[in-house]
């Protein structure tokens, strides 16, 4: 079950959910919790894993302040 529950919390993130802030958490649970029940588990009374931080991979992917994102390179 746990393992469901991970897989719907990657999930969500591949689809726009995040979970950054108490807010973005709370939408985040409540989602799972829905999908969760649709499978007739009960979920966890605390999720085992914590907010997610933006990873070292992303922060290194930005380009420079003063370089454009790479999709705008590519128009100029």
């Amino acid at each position: 079950e746990e393992v469901v529950l991970y897989l719907i919390h990657g999930i969500l993130h591949l689809v726009g959910y995040d979970d950054l802030t108490s807010t973005e958490q709370a939408v985040m649970r409540t989602r799972e919790r829905a999908m969760l029940a649709e499978f007739h588990i009960t979920p966890p009374p605390n999720p085992p894993f914590p907010p997610s931080e933006p990873s070292s991979l992303s922060q290194q992917s930005e380009a420079p302040p003063d370089e454009p994102p790479l999709s705008r390179r590519a128009e100029s």
